[in-house]
């Protein structure tokens, strides 16, 4: 569903603001690549950043604290460094 109304959004923008209406006014033009060519990169590259944020949400787990802000309750899932476990082995 993502993708498709990204791909859908970057449609219509591109063609009806970029081409049409940019480019009518002498503001825009397509030269070495078409503006179908623009859709389709502009929705891959939403696709690899959606990607990347579910990738990113996965690494951050929730804090026991509760906090005014919700992005404040959001810790690294690593633990962080403590010498006195290494020393005792």
């Amino acid at each position: 569903m993502y993708i498709g109304v990204d791909f859908l959004l970057n449609l219509l923008y591109t063609l009806g603001f970029e081409y049409y209406f940019l480019g009518s006014r002498g503001v825009i033009q397509f030269q070495n690549v078409s503006a179908m060519l623009d859709v389709f990169m502009t929705t891959a590259l939403g696709v690899i950043i959606y990607a990347y944020q579910i990738w990113q949400e996965g690494i951050f787990v929730r804090s026991e604290a509760t906090h005014s802000s919700r992005s404040l309750s959001l810790q690294p899932a690593l633990k962080p460094f403590n010498n006195e476990e290494d020393t005792d082995k």
